[in-house]
């Protein structure tokens, strides 16, 4: 996605929770999601788009942001606010409180 200031945006979801229906080996996954943020930080850096990999575990999602190969975590009310802030170049709306990065 491209967001106003033409910055791109990307996102992978991956979900942990177990279900009836579908089962997995953890530790295969959790390799998995290793690799893929070493792909994203080196991405991020190399291209300068913005990678986002939202992760739901026992239902809360874990949000990981790659932007110039720096990893932060976000809360969602972090990215949803980032796209409608109308008055910051940044990917934070500075004149909004409470929005929290890790």
């Amino acid at each position: 996605m491209k967001d106003k200031f033409r910055r791109i945006h990307i996102f992978e979801v991956k979900s942990v929770n177990q279900s009836a229906g579908f089962s997995f080996d953890n530790n295969i996954y959790i390799a998995k999601v290793a690799e893929l943020k070493k792909c994203y930080k080196q991405a991020s850096l190399l291209t300068g788009h913005l990678f986002y990999l939202p992760i739901m575990r026992d239902d809360v999602w874990r949000i990981t942001l790659f932007n110039k190969s720096e990893e932060k975590t976000l809360q969602l009310v972090s990215v949803i606010t980032a796209f409608l802030c109308p008055k910051s170049t940044d990917i934070f709306c500075p004149q909004i409180t409470g929005i929290a990065a890790g």
